[in-house]
């Protein structure tokens, strides 16, 4: 449980500092000529952490496998389009947090239940509250939807597409501390060429666009963050447990965070986007909290014994 929260404080840290440095990157209107500086300035931080590890000899050789290809394909789905979202400059920055982190928040249990996890009621109403809160900090704003609020919703369906394989792939990773470095290795190099091909295709002006970012120092400040994120957040993700119980604690985290970058931007959160924030992290509460022993039986089991003991004997 402590390291839990050890990697949650720094999955803080390091998610305010990317939402607050993408967002300062991206008041020049060219999201995703951004998001390719990032991606770049990310693969240079990657690549001298693996060197520091190679050199004192803690790093292993590596192996891309099939699971890990795929994972980190899915990654770089997550990658490009959080950094793309979170720099949209004419969209609050708690709307992008909200849609992605509470719609990751709500599949966790169905996916848990596809895998043939038992899914507690506990999580169940893990998943209730996080589509409670996501509603309540979207809804207000689609009722006024502009294009910039229509991409930052396709930027979120792509996001949400991007965890649904990866939870799917990484459910029998867990505790595999090596498969985390090899499925971050392959989304570092893999992200790259995308988000430079979407950084040309979809600026008004790719040149200029590119310029402008490389002279902007907040762009490699998100992409050394960016690392970090995915580093801790995947430390939280490939915890052994079931992902009802993990997803909740990572994806909390990440709205706490950009809460606090919002308001560290001068750009309160509506009154509604606040509620659902808070709702979430009642969520992050009921997920999280300890469960004494004589309650984590089933409730089918519960029932079971009350038949056993109560109705049988009776009929007897």
């Amino acid at each position: 449980m402590l390291r839990a929260l050890c990697d949650s404080l720094l999955y803080i840290i390091c998610y305010a500092a990317y939402a607050y440095t993408t967002k300062r990157a991206g008041t020049g209107g060219a999201p995703f000529m951004v998001a390719a500086v990032c991606c770049g300035a990310g693969l240079v931080g990657w690549l001298a952490v693996v060197l520091a590890m190679v050199r004192s000899g803690r790093w292993a050789p590596l192996r891309v496998t099939p699971a890990t290809r795929a994972a980190g394909l899915c990654s770089v789905l997550i990658l490009v389009s959080s950094t793309a979202g979170y720099a949209l400059p004419a969209v609050s920055l708690v709307l992008p947090l909200l849609l992605n982190k509470g719609g990751v928040l709500a599949m966790a249990p169905i996916l848990d239940r596809r895998r043939g996890v038992i899914v507690t009621p506990r999580a169940w109403l893990v998943l209730a509250l996080a589509v409670c809160g996501m509603l309540c900090g979207v809804v207000p704003g689609l009722l006024t939807a502009t294009a910039p609020t229509l991409l930052a919703l396709g930027l979120s369906a792509v996001y949400l597409l991007g965890y649904v394989g990866k939870l799917s792939i990484i459910g029998g990773q867990k505790g595999n501390p090596t498969f985390l470095r090899e499925e971050m290795s392959v989304t570092t190099v893999a992200a790259l060429p995308v988000a430079v091909l979407l950084g040309f295709l979809l600026s008004p002006a790719p040149v200029v666009a590119l310029a402008a970012s490389l002279h902007n120092p907040w762009v490699y400040v998100a992409g050394l963050a960016s690392q970090g994120c995915g580093f801790y957040g995947g430390m939280l993700l490939m915890r052994q447990a079931p992902h009802s119980l993990c997803v909740p604690l990572n994806r909390s985290a990440a709205v706490l965070a950009g809460l606090l970058a919002s308001c560290a931007l001068g750009r309160w959160p509506s009154r509604w986007e606040i509620f659902g924030a808070v709702v979430m992290t009642v969520a992050l509460a009921v997920g999280v909290w300890p469960v004494r022993e004589g309650q984590r039986m089933p409730l089918r089991a519960r029932l079971a014994l009350w038949r056993l003991v109560l109705v049988e004997p009776s009929a007897a």
